[in-house]
């Protein structure tokens, strides 16, 4: 019966962000499905904690070891209320050998890294794509982020097996999350780039163009945000020359900045948008994907402190240059 429901909790999330690109009768549907499927989840766990969800569903033995030996097994049953992002046992697994042992027996860093899971209050994982960053009891935030069907948390995909209780909610990730290694305060766009990770190339680009302040102070703007691994996939020699050709870095920087905050909804009904460079990139609706110009969006609308950013998966060359 548990598994059953699962997957039927699981195909009624899948269809719910299918189906938010094509508003009607589909989407009332499966928004009366998940609102059902939310009210059984709440009723099956009526009456238990955190730790107790965490035992029945069996997916978290390690999570529950790793409580106990940091000493917070008894504040996430009876404080709260919390939101959990729990490792699975696969995500434990999927460690290095040794790790789980020597976090265990390290209780300080384990501790902090179990509190890297854990927000203060009951927080909608809708709300929390919505806002992109969210702070954790360890400090230090966490950024959640859409893409395409999936939700992820740091890089790791939340499962919808969700399970609620009476003192929170508990959101199954397949992945562990590793606070930073330095402190992280959220004020810009350039500290969202900075926590997500996937995005060295075009900080040091930025800095080198003399924009960093201007992005960090500035604002509010829209970025379009090329990955690593889409300056990587740039001709060889290529990034090495813009950094040395200042002005031109700047341009094709600027090519990637909007003067307003804007959605991924808006720019596709506006068909085009004039950048901060001068020239304007294309924004379409194209085998079931966005594009800026020939770009995959793949992150939409994350949201921070001075503008917005859209993540995508190319370097967009100005036809100016």
């Amino acid at each position: 019966m548990s598994n059953l429901y699962n997957l039927q909790r699981s195909n009624v999330m899948t269809n719910l962000f299918n189906c938010l690109r094509r508003p009607g009768r589909l989407c009332a549907a499966v928004g009366l499905g998940l609102i059902l499927t939310a009210t059984a989840a709440q009723a099956e766990n009526r009456g238990k904690n955190l730790v107790e969800a965490l035992r029945r569903d069996g997916h978290f033995t390690t999570l529950l070891a790793a409580l106990e030996a940091a000493g917070l097994k008894d504040t996430v049953a009876t404080g709260g209320v919390f939101t959990v992002f729990a490792p699975t046992d696969a995500a434990f697994a999927a460690l290095p050998t040794g790790t789980v042992q020597a976090l265990l027996a390290d209780v300080p860093r384990l501790q902090k890294i179990l509190l890297y899971h854990v927000l203060s209050g009951r927080e909608s994982l809708w709300e929390l794509a919505n806002q992109s960053t969210a702070s954790t009891l360890q400090g230090n935030p966490v950024l959640v982020l859409r893409d395409a069907s999936r939700v992820l948390v740091n890089g790791k995909n939340v499962q919808y097996r969700w399970l609620h209780a009476g003192n929170g909610i508990i959101y199954p990730i397949d992945g562990v999350l590793l606070p930073p290694a330095k402190d992280i305060s959220i004020h810009s766009l350039v500290d969202v780039l900075a926590l997500d990770g996937r995005f060295r190339t075009l900080i040091a680009a930025v800095q080198a163009a003399g924009l960093a302040d201007t992005l960090a102070t500035g604002g509010s703007f829209t970025v379009f945000a090329p990955t690593d691994a889409a300056f990587a996939a740039l001709p060889a020699g290529t990034v090495d020359s813009l950094l040395a050709d200042i002005p031109t870095l700047k341009k094709v920087l600027l090519y990637h900045v909007l003067g307003e905050p804007e959605t991924v909804h808006k720019l596709v009904r506006g068909g085009s948008v004039q950048t901060l460079e001068g020239s304007d990139v294309s924004v379409s609706w194209q085998h079931k994907r966005v594009l800026i110009n020939d770009a995959p969006l793949l992150n939409p609308n994350v949201k921070t402190p001075n503008g917005v950013l859209q993540v995508i998966g190319g370097v967009l060359l100005s036809p100016a240059l």
